[in-house]
């Protein structure tokens, strides 16, 4: 077996491993237990620690402050050792993806044209299945997720190229795609990811092939972060290109949009849309009361826990869950597990600016900071910019050369 292929091995595994843990539908499934997640966990990390090559004291002050968090987590005992461990297992796996790509241009080639494959595969199946479940009445659930997933809600159609969630507006439905997510908000976070990645994927325009089909799997989810996160992007992308009339009207549109989710309350929207509201189930009003229970937990908790945490699944008195990503993180792990999720993201991102802002953009929305898919997004969108500088590094070295010949004497 030669070492590429053992490289691909490890990353297959690695996919997998993903694919059968939160926030895929896979993980929800019956069959897939626990300790089926342990056993490709466990087979990941064996296979990447073998694959390291070099060891820098960087890594070292890393794995030190996992092995620290990790401790301390487990002898406070407030939270189920299966939780942490889980946690843990996400952070270890892309840490040791990240050393074994850093030094190596294949195979961050290798591991970015996997994450492309894949990702036609995710955005093409998602609007293929939009287009059945919206203008059909393809129900099929040949995979028996229904069955398997209980904990899912009630209102999804199945097929074979995943789930979509169906919205009933009163005056006619709307079926917001989810791929084999269990939620569209992450089928959204997953697509955003791939349309920043799109940018640096210039070889032979196959990065317009990809960036039309992610950009609009990602508007069938119907997300409203996905839509301002889109927005977002371009506008970065436009400032940089110093186009200021395009700015401007981006920027408004953005307004546009951001501004009636945060100004209007439930009983104006109520009285601009009636009963449809209520029929469309946007419950402002119950996020409203959760994020306020966050903020009541973190203002009555002591410097300890506000700086270590509450232990995960925490909701103080109430019996609500967390709202917010961001809170939940402070509210279960503190601010030094924030500052942890924050450092590990600014260090792979760290020259990255706009990666950096559409990820705390949808830690606001929910918590993948606990997910392999979105760590995974992360390494490919750090590997594509990472192949694209070397590129242009070798073009202008080319250039340079070239024009150092044509001024030579012959």
């Amino acid at each position: 077996m030669t070492k590429t292929t053992s490289y691909k091995m490890t990353l297959w595994f690695a996919f997998i491993l993903a694919f059968i843990s939160p926030p895929f539908i896979f993980g929800q499934m019956d069959i897939v237990s626990r300790e089926i997640r342990l056993f490709f966990g466990l087979i990941v990390i064996l296979l990447l620690i073998l694959k390291m090559r070099k060891i820098k004291t960087y890594d070292l002050a890393i794995f030190s402050c996992i092995a620290f968090f990790l401790g301390f987590e487990i002898l406070r005992g407030i939270s189920e050792q299966s939780n942490i461990l889980s946690y843990y297992a996400v952070v270890v796996v892309y840490v040791l993806l990240f050393i074994t790509l850093r030094d190596n241009e294949l195979k961050k080639e290798v591991f970015l044209k996997l994450w492309i494959h894949f990702a036609y595969f995710m955005s093409i199946s998602s609007i293929i299945m939009f287009v059945l479940h919206q203008f059909t009445s393809w129900n099929t659930d040949f995979l028996h997720f229904a069955s398997h997933c209980e904990t899912l809600l009630s209102d999804l159609r199945y097929s074979l190229l995943g789930t979509t969630f169906v919205k009933n507006f009163g005056f006619f439905t709307m079926t917001r795609s989810q791929s084999y997510f269990i939620e569209p908000q992450h089928t959204a976070f997953y697509f955003t990811i791939n349309v920043m990645l799109a940018r640096e994927i210039n070889k032979n325009g196959r990065h317009k092939k990809y960036l039309f089909c992610n950009l609009l799997a990602g508007l069938l989810t119907f997300s409203v972060t996905f839509y301002i996160a889109i927005i977002i992007i371009y506008i970065m992308r436009t400032s940089a290109r110093k186009n200021k009339s395009q700015l401007t009207i981006m920027t408004i549109a953005l307004l546009l949009v951001i501004l009636p989710l945060f100004i209007f309350d439930e009983d104006i929207l109520f009285t601009l849309f009636g009963n449809s509201l209520s029929t469309w189930n946007i419950s402002y009003a119950d996020r409203v009361i959760r994020t306020l229970n966050a903020l009541d937990i973190l203002r009555s908790s002591s410097v300890f826990n506000f700086l270590f945490g509450h232990g995960v699944s925490y909701t103080g008195d109430a019996d609500r869950a967390l709202s917010i990503g961001f809170f939940h993180i402070l509210v279960e792990r503190g601010l030094t597990g924030l500052l942890f999720v924050l450092g590990m993201m600014g260090v792979f991102l760290r020259k990255n600016f706009l990666g950096c802002l559409i990820c705390l953009l949808y830690l606001f929305a929910f918590t993948w900071y606990v997910n392999y898919i979105f760590w995974m997004g992360i390494l490919a969108l750090w590997a594509g910019v990472s192949i694209a500088k070397s590129e242009t590094l070798d073009v202008n070295k080319l250039g340079a050369v070239a024009n150092h010949g044509e001024l030579s004497p012959i």
